[in-house]
């Protein structure tokens, strides 16, 4: 191999993917950190190029030496785990129902699983309770698999401190705006649904019909489990992923979280919600305002869960619609309030990468790992999909 430089002053042709990139709205010490740490790791993004400097092979001829390829490669690396975590989420999903069920059954009691309608023969309690440790343990053990097998420093992953305070006020009329945005998607996608005879779920959450189970499923849907997708989703997978542009890791990041739920009749709402968690987590710098937001719609969810459940259709209705509307009226008053004076509060500007956009997104769905995950993901939804009769 020879080397033929064509400039002897070249300091401002070195090409250096980890150097060169920074965060924004991150403290310095934690992109000094991603750096180390993609130059240190093997799933870290780094590539050092002197564009001036030549590489000629023998026999081959010049090198096509680009940044892009350097970046498609490592993709594909974190891909690669990323997709055998969401595989053993899935398979953590289907088969903890059948163990909780079995064990359940040693124990005395007369449940079963269905793989489609789920847990069956279970008093309100017991379905509440095992639907909880099976959420808990399905998301904990995936994100613990990204942390560990990437080697990735909690500070990383799990970045608290909000460098943008006014972001983080602005966010909060952001949020009810998306969150009355996607619940009226929802409502039209709801009849979408009606013209091929799937009907709507009745309810995006399931309400326990007495004491216990309703404050087991209040407490786990409404503050534990945000603050556990949130980790697993803005943190071990969006950080780990923003070294290939933030872009990509916020688009990447809400189509998983829409396709975790493998349901069909809330996937619009999941993933419009999803892109502003995660917006407001990369404006504010810290994952705590992704889990914050989070909560507030989780507790909408909820309510509106519950309130079915209760209501009438027609006055459910009615009050969702009102909801809508209020939710959408108060935002849009609160940011007018709010970001007077303060326009680019929430304006976040996207650095440039190497690869396009829609390269990346080709290269992450079709891993080997990843487009398991998809087409498994398609076939539980599809089957869950529940038909009008």
């Amino acid at each position: 191999m020879n080397f033929y430089r064509t400039d002897t002053n070249h300091e401002e042709n070195i090409i250096d993917a980890a150097k060169d990139y920074t965060c924004a709205a991150q403290t310095d010490s934690f992109n000094e950190n991603y750096r180390k740490w993609r130059k240190d790791s093997s799933f870290g993004f780094h590539f050092v190029k002197d564009t001036n400097l030549l590489v000629y092979i023998d026999g081959k001829g010049f090198v096509d030496d680009r940044p892009e390829k350097a970046e498609k490669k490592f993709l594909s690396r974190n891909m690669y785990i990323i997709g055998i975590a969401l595989c053993v989420y899935f398979l953590l999903e289907s088969l903890l129902p059948y163990l909780a069920a079995y064990i359940m059954n040693l124990l005395g009691y007369d449940i079963s699983n269905d793989f489609v309608f789920g847990i069956m023969n279970a008093t309100s309690t017991q379905y509440t309770a095992i639907s909880a440790i099976v959420a808990f343990i399905k998301i904990l053990i995936p994100t613990i698999i990204l942390v560990l097998i990437r080697k990735t420093p909690l500070s990383l992953v799990f970045p608290l401190k909000v460098t943008n305070k006014e972001a983080a006020g602005i966010s909060v009329p952001i949020v009810l705006m998306i969150c009355g945005v996607a619940l009226c998607c929802s409502f039209f996608w709801g009849r979408t649904l009606d013209i091929f005879s799937i009907d709507l779920s009745p309810a995006a959450v399931k309400i326990g019909n007495d004491i216990p189970s309703t404050l087991i499923s209040s407490i786990a849907y409404i503050v534990i489990f945000p603050v556990l997708k949130e980790l697993f989703l803005r943190g071990a997978i969006m950080q780990s992923l923003r070294q290939f542009g933030d872009g990509f890791a916020l688009i990447f990041t809400s189509i998983v979280s829409a396709l975790l739920r493998h349901d069909i009749s809330h996937i619009w709402f999941v993933l419009l919600t999803s892109f502003c968690i995660g917006y407001v987590t990369l404006c504010t710098g810290s994952v705590l305002c992704g889990i914050f937001a989070d909560m507030f719609i989780s507790l909408v969810v909820y309510l509106i869960s519950a309130t079915m459940a209760i209501l009438p259709q027609d006055i459910f209705m009615i009050f969702t619609s009102v909801i809508i509307l209020s939710f959408m009226i108060t935002g849009l008053f609160l940011f007018y309030v709010i970001s007077k004076n303060k326009e680019d509060t929430l304006v976040y500007k996207f650095p440039k990468s190497y690869m396009a956009l829609n390269d990346k997104l080709t290269v992450a769905l079709m891993t080997p790992t990843m487009l398991l995950w998809v087409v498994a993901g398609f076939v539980f939804m599809t089957i869950s999909a529940r038909f009008m009769t």
